[in-house]
């Protein structure tokens, strides 16, 4: 994207963001306001020029979370009480994350904030939530875009709890790898974490020849290249199109939904 480009792409995005309809007050799951989707198009087609504003991918992942409530004095409760019970077991996973811009203390600081809301939480809500190992890959991008502990811990938290609760259970700590690159992490914000699956499917789908010629196919597949954002979201967008209706919507639900036995 060229300069000029990118500052058009900023002004544009900033012409929606500024919109008075545009925020993120809590609205009904499957209510989408005019100007989300026009963010959400914007998204796909032209990417979020953060080289030319920084402030846009994270004011652009609140409402997309639809994050409102950022009570300092919530947080600083948590953060006083001090480690959590499973201290230890977040300890051993935080040397992983963006070292450049994410401190170990920052995400071992956030991480124990959460499993504290969650101990709170836990006689009220139908799903408990504690650590997970890899739970620290999907802070990190959190830390990584916010401006402030803060509104990394309240987004975080909205991102685990509401968009994807099923991945982090402790039945499912194999399903937790997160992605690395931003702009797959404003597609997915964008349009649902549910899209992951297909993320995967299009990963796969660039590395077919490269699989298939192989003499060792699994050992090439247990060490993915470096993710390339728009030629997986690209693939991604038309396997959607390509989906029946009803394995689409089962796709749609996996996160979250919890299904009760008969």
């Amino acid at each position: 994207m060229s300069a000029a480009s990118g500052q058009a792409t900023a002004r544009s995005f900033n012409k929606i963001l500024n919109q008075p309809k545009i925020s993120s007050r809590s609205r009904a799951l499957d209510e989408i306001d005019d100007g989300t989707k026009k963010l959400r198009r914007m998204i796909l087609v032209e990417g979020i020029p953060s080289t030319v504003d920084p402030t846009l991918r994270p004011r652009i992942w609140k409402i997309l979370l639809r994050v409102s409530d950022l009570s300092a004095d919530t947080f600083m409760g948590y953060v006083s009480r001090g480690p959590c019970e499973v201290r230890e077991k977040i300890r051993n996973d935080t040397f992983r994350g963006f070292k450049e811009r994410v401190r170990e203390d920052m995400l071992v600081r956030l991480l124990d904030a959460f499993v504290w809301r969650n101990h709170d939480r836990q006689e009220t809500h139908q799903l408990g939530f504690t650590y997970v190992q890899g739970m620290n890959v999907l802070a990190a991008p959190f830390l990584y875009t916010m401006p402030s502990e803060l509104e990394a811990f309240f987004c975080f938290s909205k991102f685990i709890e509401e968009s994807c609760p099923l991945y982090v259970q402790p039945t499912l700590e194999g399903v937790h790898r997160g992605l690395k690159v931003l702009q797959l992490w404003d597609f997915l914000l964008a349009f649902g974490v549910h899209l992951n699956v297909l993320c995967v499917i299009a990963q796969l789908l660039l590395m077919r020849d490269d699989v298939m010629k192989s003499s060792s196919p699994m050992r090439l597949l247990r060490t993915f290249p470096d993710l390339e954002a728009l030629p997986v979201i690209g693939i991604a967008v038309t396997l959607v199109r390509d989906l029946p209706t009803e394995l689409y919507d089962e796709l749609v639900r996996h996160p979250y939904e919890i299904k009760m036995n008969c």
